[in-house]
């Protein structure tokens, strides 16, 4: 059968465009059938385009298994299309570009003809890798020369035009001049492999802060930079409001650990990390659609490993997580996700502070403790502890100063508690919940202190606060 008029400019058409779509052929029919070898059809997401390969079951059977594949719908797909053709393996590859296919037209398509047809589904613009770079720098200039070679999109945005300038121009990048970089956040597909190597620390933060802000998710989200920074970045982003838990959700350091600090050999270890974890996220089943992306895992964890839920309560979660060691080999752990939370030290006057007294059933004691209290989605943390204060002891406060921020227990949650001293109180009557047993316990410091050398605090929050406000207040 001769190509439809149109057909090639069509294909042509749409490969140009980037939209994601399937080409259909027929390369054999044997006995009764609905068309002859040679047909072609496209398919989008949406349904058949253009063309035919016979009307009916069996092209509707194709348009479904076209939209499958695009999809990423394996349920859908035969049994010979789940096999990976590289390795033999009976998992079907998450990005499945080409499948030949032959159908029985009476068995497998419950046509009364009794012929067959094979026919190649061939997909165009689908599973684009997609990176997006934030900066325009030496580092960022040599990941985009190494990017280059790569079968990817990248693009790079920068508000220094004469840097972007320097970097040569290619057929699949895009150079963006923006004087706000983080305003572009909201354009950004979500399948894209984001990456913040901008002129430093004040500049990469506002980017992660809008991410996080908009609640957006990548398989990949990386800053350059050292341990250090990480720190700083995650203690400014959680006092800004961000949730401890989304904080610490990006990879700081990148790279792969190998080569020196020259850009080149810098730029060669962030791409093959790239590549690693490119290569983890689609077979953890990620497919992209139009720019858009599914996976089976958390996409934006920490090491862009599997987690799933185990429990989930109105204050925590527990999670068990599938993470890679530093030798290569993966380890099974589980934790309680927490929302983080906030302690508070009432400085009543000078010389005196409010404890409280809280019945904790979970040791069933009574516990000396400061007021404390868990931070509501999207609540910052210096609010929360307003909120607490008043809530747990009466006292509204006129100045809230942070004095530490600290993990209770990292080994089982991955909780971050702030912890802050309130001066200049104002009495008042608190608002605690009805299955709350907690009074006030005015004392002198020098008294709260001693009270940890009788070992009558025991509460680890209690500590710390009381013992990092007496560091503060040494002469």
């Amino acid at each position: 059968m001769p190509i439809p008029h149109g057909f090639v400019e069509r294909l042509a058409e749409l490969s140009q465009s980037g939209v994601p779509f399937v080409c259909v052929t027929m390369v054999e029919a044997v006995g009764s059938t609905p068309q002859d070898a040679g047909s072609k059809m496209l398919v989008m997401s949406e349904g058949l385009v253009m063309g035919t390969v016979g009307g009916g079951r069996v092209e509707a059977k194709a348009i479904a298994y076209a939209q499958a594949m695009l999809g990423g719908n394996r349920a859908s797909l035969a049994p010979a299309a789940r096999q990976d053709l590289r390795t033999g393996d009976s998992a079907l590859p998450p990005t499945l570009s080409a499948t030949l296919l032959t159908w029985n037209l009476k068995r497998d398509v419950g046509m009364t003809c009794g012929g067959t047809v094979k026919l190649f589904f061939e997909t165009y613009n689908h599973a684009i890798w997609r990176i997006v770079i934030f900066g325009a720098g030496h580092v960022a200039a040599a990941v985009v020369e190494c990017l280059r070679q790569l079968d990817c999109h990248v693009t790079c945005i920068d508000p220094r035009s004469e840097w972007l300038d320097k970097i040569p121009a290619g057929p699949r990048l895009r150079k963006l001049h923006c004087d706000e970089p983080r305003s572009l956040v909201a354009d950004l597909p979500d399948d894209a492999f984001v990456v913040c190597m901008t002129m430093g620390h004040a500049t990469d933060r506002p980017i992660l802060e809008e991410i996080f802000r908009q609640g957006r998710t990548f398989p990949f989200l990386g800053v350059i930079g050292s341990r250090a920074k990480r720190a700083v970045l995650i203690k400014e982003l959680t006092a800004a409001g961000i949730d401890a838990d989304k904080a610490e959700r990006f990879h700081c350091p990148i790279g792969l650990d190998l080569g020196t600090n020259q850009p080149g050999e810098i730029a060669v270890s962030v791409v093959a990390q790239l590549i690693q974890e490119r290569d983890r996220w689609r077979e953890q089943g990620a497919v992209s659609v139009g720019g858009n992306a599914e996976s089976t895992a958390s996409t934006l964890c920490p090491a862009a490993d599997a987690k799933r839920t185990l429990l989930r309560t109105r204050r925590f979660d527990v999670v068990e997580q599938t993470v890679t060691r530093p030798d290569g080999c993966e380890a099974s752990v589980q934790y309680v996700r927490h929302g983080g939370s906030v302690a508070i030290l009432p400085l009543v006057d000078d010389e005196h502070v409010c404890l409280i007294r809280s019945r904790r059933l979970t040791v069933n004691e009574t516990l000396i403790e400061v007021p404390a209290g868990t931070r509501e989605p999207d609540e910052a943390p210096l609010e929360t502890a307003h909120r607490e204060l008043a809530e747990e002891t009466g006292y509204r406060a006129a100045r809230v100063d942070e004095l530490a921020c600290f993990y209770p227990s990292p080994g089982i949650i991955n909780e971050t508690m702030h912890v802050y001293v309130a001066r200049d109180l104002a009495p008042g009557e608190p608002a605690r919940e009805e299955n709350e047993e907690i009074e006030n316990l005015v004392v002198t410091f020098d008294e709260a202190l001693a009270m940890i050398d009788r070992g009558e605090i025991r509460d680890g929050k209690t500590l710390v606060a009381l013992l990092a406000y007496a560091r503060q207040r040494e002469p």
